[in-house]
């Protein structure tokens, strides 16, 4: 078996494209097999925070090198025939939903932003549990009047400040979500059963339809198609890693919000008594 090694991130990228490289096989790095997914993040372009978009930069060039094929009356004639196997339908363009589609993922870019609002947000709260521990303390000392931002008004301001701030996070979250959730249904709508029976057709099935128009089908059509296929089910896999994320990180920002309205029960005003109060006790 031939030992793939890519060291440079466009040559690996053009191997895909072109077929020369499946990304079932393993690469060879430093002496050691690695997956493809292991070696694509390697490359200092990439990371767990845009795979998505370095997914969907590769679906797109297979794709293009897929829509030059179909060009060809045999290639054509026979994604056509697969697909009437399966859905028993051979009058609808091959080049629909059930095989390709336009991915919108690249817009869900804001996880480091998400993680980042989360972490302020729990600061917030922390800080705002510590001026209520803090509260019980100066309420006893000071008269409300005096209390400033430990006042029953004062807490209550913050306490709206940070339900604003929770409001404007869940929001973001919520419309990442229904990226994620738009982007997931286009997906699971490609029918990868399809994908991999024409991943399974290798040139000559294209040859023996029409002899006259064997020109310029690729001879690793079959590559292709197993990439494509490939690549899309680590996009699905990828896009429902960062939908799980963004759900875990609304719920816990949802729970801290609740928390919230707890603590205002728990306030004591002040009970010190202002001078101007003691002398008017004396009547």
């Amino acid at each position: 078996m031939t030992d793939y090694q890519y060291t440079d991130y466009n040559n690996l990228i053009d191997s895909i494209t072109n077929g020369n490289y499946t990304i079932n096989q393993p690469i060879m790095v430093n002496d050691n097999k690695i997956s493809f997914l292991e070696n694509l993040l390697n490359y200092s372009n990439v990371d767990k925070g845009n795979l998505h978009e370095i997914l969907v930069e590769i679906i797109n060039k297979l794709k293009k090198k897929l829509y030059q094929e179909q060009l060809n009356p045999n290639v054509q004639l026979l994604m056509n025939h697969v697909k009437g196997e399966w859905t028993n339908d051979t009058n609808d363009d091959t080049n629909d939903n059930n095989l390709f589609c336009d991915h919108n993922c690249l817009n869900i870019n804001n996880m480091n932003e998400h993680l980042n609002n989360k972490k302020e947000y729990e600061d917030l709260v922390n800080r705002l549990e510590e001026k209520f521990s803090e509260q019980k303390v100066y309420s006893k000392m000071l008269p409300e009047t005096e209390l400033g931002e430990y006042s029953v008004l004062g807490l209550s301001n913050s306490m709206d400040d940070i339900k604003n701030k929770c409001s404007i996070i869940i929001q973001k979250l919520q419309k990442d979500l229904d990226l994620i959730d738009g982007e997931k249904e286009k997906i699971d709508n490609i029918d990868l059963s399809l994908l991999l029976d024409l991943s399974l057709k290798h040139i000559n099935l294209y040859k023996e339809i029409d002899e006259n128009n064997n020109e310029n089908i690729d001879e690793k059509i079959n590559n292709i198609f197993m990439n494509y296929t490939l690549v899309i089910n680590l996009l699905k896999k990828q896009i429902n890693h960062l939908r799980n994320i963004i759900l875990e990180i609304k719920q816990e920002v949802l729970n801290k919000c609740g928390n919230i309205d707890e603590l205002m029960g728990n306030v004591e005003t002040g009970q010190k008594q202002t001078n101007c109060e003691n002398e008017l006790s004396f009547f």
